[in-house]
């Protein structure tokens, strides 16, 4: 179990069953008379290589129909898709797509590859 400090904090990655025990063991030596939070957050599955090798699929085809590069491609779309406006004038945000879980990149390739079919008339 990986247990890191940061303002008073403690994180735990729990892997083993032996993490489980060390977390609850810890859990059950707090002492009664101090209040606690407790957060547990399931880790998502992050994009798969099979995810990665078929945008760049999409990538090198769309590449290929249009003229442009992959990388300015990557750009366009990150951009077009995964671009948030905090404030319409002043602030965005763009998330990269190596921070996707495995279903959020499930949904930036299903856009990218509807954009590449309506705008390149993009076959794969």
């Amino acid at each position: 179990m990986e247990i890191s400090e940061h303002s008073l904090r403690e994180f735990f990655v729990i892997r083993t069953l032996e993490d489980r025990v060390q977390f609850c063991e810890l859990i059950l030596s707090l002492p009664e008379d101090e209040k606690c939070y407790v957060s547990l957050v399931r880790q998502e599955r992050m994009r798969s290589n099979r995810q990665n090798r078929l945008y760049f699929r999409i990538l090198k085809a769309a590449a290929e129909k249009s003229g442009h590069t992959i990388q300015e491609l990557h750009s366009f779309f990150v951009n077009k898709y995964l671009t948030d406006a905090i404030d319409t004038i002043l602030i965005t945000t763009t998330r990269s797509t190596r921070e996707l879980t495995s279903s959020e990149f499930s949904a930036f390739l299903e856009q990218v590859l509807a954009y590449c079919i309506e705008n390149l008339d993009l076959i794969i």
